[in-house]
């Protein structure tokens, strides 16, 4: 594959992820590109997980969101933890209160009173 082997002259780590796409590492910071070497994502996260049920969570500045695999934040970077999506929900944690949220963000169990 051509972009994997052009790789090391631009990123310091390229990782392929679960979903076909890679985990570009540059400076110590995480972004996303394609198969043919497309950055759809800079590099400018702390941490890019794998992608569960079209999401991988993202970490930025200390906080965590959600992006999808055409490199768009889906969720903003805004908890203190969040967990993978599974079974339709992921497990967030934001001013010390733990509850679960929807694929568009939107709070399903244990919502903290706003």
């Amino acid at each position: 594959m051509l972009f994997r082997s052009n790789w090391k002259s631009k990123y310091s780590s390229v990782d392929q992820l679960s979903n076909g796409l890679f985990k570009i590492v540059s400076q110590g910071k995480c972004g996303l590109a394609n198969a043919k070497g497309k950055v759809l994502l800079s590099p400018s996260f702390d941490f890019i997980g794998n992608f569960y049920e079209g999401l991988a969570v993202a970490k930025r500045n200390g906080k965590y969101g959600f992006v999808n695999g055409a490199g768009n934040i889906s969720i903003p970077c805004k908890y203190d933890y969040a967990d993978d999506f599974g079974g339709g929900s992921a497990t967030v944690r934001k001013d010390d209160v733990t509850f679960k949220i929807n694929s568009a963000g939107v709070c399903i169990q244990n919502c903290p009173n706003n």
